[in-house]
This record gives structure tokens, C-alpha cells and sequence, in this order.
């Protein structure tokens, strides 16, 4: 992912070599929802919050167990088109458009070319694997940009699983305290956890009250209403 969105790569120039990161190596092929999810998915039913903005959604876990509920969501889906070239991507993105209430916007163009109010936003595990903070902030930006005042929006990311622990696989520090992995491919993935206070950092306090955390196994999670 270059500067502009263009594409899922980042060229990164370390000390010791040159990397190119493809953050869509990080999406899961799980069938199943995130952690956590099901009940913030529960509570936002109960509070009418139906439009819902799944944003860096990968291969659509989160998506599809939303369109799956008996009087559910309306879903916007927001993903690069690498996402989908796979098997499991062609096969999750065909069942996604049996549904009435899914709408893909293929990342950059269609997302940031499009406008639309969302009444929540799920932001799962998407700044974590990417390796800008310059462009971590963006997208929190445009996300709040298309939610709705009073709207809910779900940070959750990674921290503490087993694959990221040191001596499990070969691995190079970035300047921030992430981690880049799969040093021997073509393309690397980027890794990076986040303390409590560096997550709210992300959520300007004249533009967002946080409301409750989120239990979820190995996730820092986190509720917050836009003012």
C-alpha cells in the first residue's frame, strides 16, 4: 500500500535490507466471527444499529456472520480486490452478494469516491497490520467521516498470540515497535500491538466518547460513540 491507496503494498526501506509488506497476506481465512463480534453485533441490534461499515474486512467473516442474522444488517464491506483472487475469497464474496443487504466497495477508489452514513463502524484488526501511522489515523478519519453523529464505532486489535511471540518465526523490528514476518517470501506481513493509551490516542476526544471495552481472547477492544 503505497501512499496514495493505489495498491495493498508498502515498500519499506530498513537498515539492514528492503521489504515490501502486502497487508491482504493478513486476512484470516476464518468462517467464523472475531471474537467478540457476536455480542457487540447482540448490542448493537438491541440499539438499532443496523448500518454497518465493515471496514478492511478481508474475507468477509465478520460480513457474512452479520448478513447471516434473522432481521439483520445492511452491510458495506470494504476491502482491496486482492482479497477476493483467492478460492476462499471468490467463494466468501459470491455468498456475500446472495444477500440483499451487502455492498462492497472495493478499496481505494469506490470507498473514497462513494458517500454514505453508517450507524457503526467495525475496525477489526485492521491498524495493526498496517505499517504507516500516518495512515492508520486516515482510516480512522474516514471511517468517522461516514458515521453517522451518535454512531458506534469498534476498535479491536491483536495482541499476545502465539505465532507473534519472539523466537516463533524470523522476524525484523520496525522503527515504531511493530514486527515485519515472512522475511524469506516475495512479500512480507507487518505486525504490530497496541497499548491501551496508544488506541486512544486514535480518537479525538472532541469527536469521540469512549463508551466500554470489549472482552474478546487476545484483544485489545473498545466501543466508542462519535459526539
Amino acid at each position: 500500500m503505497s501512499g496514495d491507496w493505489r495498491s495493498p503494498l508498502y515498500p519499506v526501506e530498513l537498515p539492514s535490507r528492503k521489504i515490501v509488506v502486502n497487508v491482504t497476506w493478513s486476512c484470516p481465512t476464518f468462517a467464523v466471527p472475531t471474537p467478540g463480534v457476536p455480542d457487540v453485533a447482540a448490542a448493537f441490534r438491541q440499539e438499532g444499529l443496523r448500518r454497518i461499515l465493515d471496514f478492511g474486512a478481508g474475507k468477509l467473516r465478520n460480513t457474512l456472520f452479520l448478513l447471516s442474522l434473522r432481521r439483520g444488517f445492511r452491510v458495506w464491506a470494504v476491502e482491496f480486490e486482492d482479497c477476493f483472487q483467492t478460492k476462499v475469497g471468490k467463494a466468501r464474496l459470491a455468498e456475500a452478494r446472495r444477500h440483499k443487504g451487502f455492498f462492497l466497495k472495493k478499496w481505494p477508489y469506490e470507498f473514497l469516491h462513494s458517500r454514505f452514513e453508517v450507524d457503526a463502524v467495525l475496525l477489526v484488526n485492521v491498524a495493526n497490520v498496517v505499517p504507516h501511522e500516518s495512515e492508520r489515523k486516515r482510516i480512522v478519519a474516514e471511517c468517522t467521516r461516514r458515521l453517522r453523529k451518535g454512531g458506534r464505532l469498534l476498535w479491536m486489535s491483536q495482541y499476545g498470540e502465539p505465532y507473534y511471540k519472539p523466537g516463533v518465526t524470523r522476524r525484523l523490528q520496525s522503527s515504531d515497535g511493530g514486527w515485519f514476518y515472512n522475511l524469506g517470501k516475495e512479500f512480507q506481513t507487518y505486525y504490530r500491538e497496541f497499548s491501551i493509551a496508544e488506541i486512544r490516542s486514535h480518537f479525538d476526544s472532541r469527536r469521540y466518547r469512549e463508551i466500554g471495552k470489549v472482552s474478546a481472547p487476545h484483544h485489545h477492544a473498545f466501543l466508542f460513540e462519535k459526539l
